[in-house]
Protein backbone atom coordinates (compact mmCIF):
# COMPACT_ATOMS: atom_id res chain seq x y z
CA UNK A 1 0.00 0.00 0.00
CA UNK A 2 0.87 3.52 -1.09
CA UNK A 3 0.69 6.40 0.71
CA UNK A 4 -0.17 9.72 -1.49
CA UNK A 5 0.20 13.43 0.54
CA UNK A 6 -0.95 15.97 -1.25
CA UNK A 7 0.74 19.52 -1.08
CA UNK A 8 -1.51 23.08 -1.77
CA UNK A 9 1.05 25.41 -3.23
CA UNK A 10 -0.67 29.01 -3.04
CA UNK A 11 1.07 31.83 -5.35
CA UNK A 12 -0.12 35.25 -5.00
CA UNK A 13 1.24 37.97 -7.33
CA UNK A 14 0.15 41.81 -7.62
CA UNK A 15 -0.47 43.77 -10.63
CA UNK A 16 2.45 43.57 -12.37
CA UNK A 17 2.71 46.88 -15.04
CA UNK A 18 5.36 47.12 -17.71
CA UNK A 19 6.05 49.46 -19.44
CA UNK A 20 8.53 50.39 -22.49
CA UNK A 21 10.91 53.03 -22.48
CA UNK A 22 9.38 54.72 -24.94
CA UNK A 23 8.48 58.20 -24.62
CA UNK A 24 6.32 60.58 -26.35
CA UNK A 25 6.60 64.21 -25.37
CA UNK A 26 4.32 66.07 -27.56
CA UNK A 27 3.08 69.84 -27.45
CA UNK A 28 -0.66 69.57 -25.38
CA UNK A 29 -2.83 72.15 -27.35
CA UNK A 30 -5.02 71.99 -23.93
CA UNK A 31 -2.30 72.49 -21.88
CA UNK A 32 0.00 74.83 -24.04
CA UNK A 33 2.97 73.03 -23.16
CA UNK A 34 5.32 70.50 -24.25
CA UNK A 35 4.13 67.09 -21.75
CA UNK A 36 4.37 63.08 -21.72
CA UNK A 37 1.95 61.50 -24.50
CA UNK A 38 0.77 58.11 -23.35
CA UNK A 39 -1.13 54.82 -25.41
CA UNK A 40 -4.53 54.47 -24.52
CA UNK A 41 -3.26 51.40 -23.39
CA UNK A 42 -1.07 52.52 -21.64
CA UNK A 43 -3.00 55.47 -19.98
CA UNK A 44 -5.42 52.04 -19.06
CA UNK A 45 -2.73 50.28 -17.53
CA UNK A 46 -1.83 53.31 -15.05
CA UNK A 47 -4.82 54.48 -14.30
CA UNK A 48 -6.51 50.70 -13.61
CA UNK A 49 -9.18 50.65 -15.81
CA UNK A 50 -10.33 49.36 -19.43
CA UNK A 51 -9.37 50.99 -22.59
CA UNK A 52 -12.78 51.37 -23.45
CA UNK A 53 -13.07 53.64 -20.09
CA UNK A 54 -10.12 55.55 -21.41
CA UNK A 55 -11.72 55.93 -25.48
CA UNK A 56 -15.00 56.93 -23.10
CA UNK A 57 -12.87 59.47 -21.19
CA UNK A 58 -11.35 61.11 -24.11
CA UNK A 59 -14.87 61.29 -26.31
CA UNK A 60 -16.18 63.22 -23.29
CA UNK A 61 -13.26 65.72 -23.39
CA UNK A 62 -12.41 64.82 -20.20
CA UNK A 63 -8.61 63.73 -20.96
CA UNK A 64 -6.12 65.66 -23.26
CA UNK A 65 -5.17 63.99 -26.19
CA UNK A 66 -3.82 63.93 -30.11
CA UNK A 67 -4.34 61.69 -32.65
CA UNK A 68 -0.93 60.86 -34.74
CA UNK A 69 -0.95 60.94 -38.17
CA UNK A 70 -1.62 56.70 -38.10
CA UNK A 71 -4.88 57.21 -36.43
CA UNK A 72 -3.41 56.52 -32.96
CA UNK A 73 -4.48 58.40 -29.76
CA UNK A 74 -1.81 59.67 -27.76
CA UNK A 75 -3.38 60.88 -24.06
CA UNK A 76 -1.48 63.46 -22.31
CA UNK A 77 -0.21 62.26 -18.73
CA UNK A 78 -0.65 65.25 -16.83
CA UNK A 79 -4.43 65.28 -17.86
CA UNK A 80 -4.57 61.68 -17.07
CA UNK A 81 -2.23 62.42 -13.48
CA UNK A 82 -5.39 65.30 -12.67
CA UNK A 83 -8.65 63.12 -13.52
CA UNK A 84 -10.58 61.52 -11.55
CA UNK A 85 -9.47 58.09 -12.63
CA UNK A 86 -6.87 57.98 -10.16
CA UNK A 87 -7.51 55.99 -7.36
CA UNK A 88 -5.81 54.79 -3.80
CA UNK A 89 -4.22 52.33 -5.42
CA UNK A 90 -2.47 53.73 -8.40
CA UNK A 91 -0.65 56.70 -7.84
CA UNK A 92 0.54 57.99 -11.12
Amino acid sequence: MTKTTRIRITVQTERILVMSRVSFYRLCESCCEEVRMVTIEQAAAMAGVSSREIYQHVEAGDLHFMETADGSILVCFNALKASNLNTERTKL
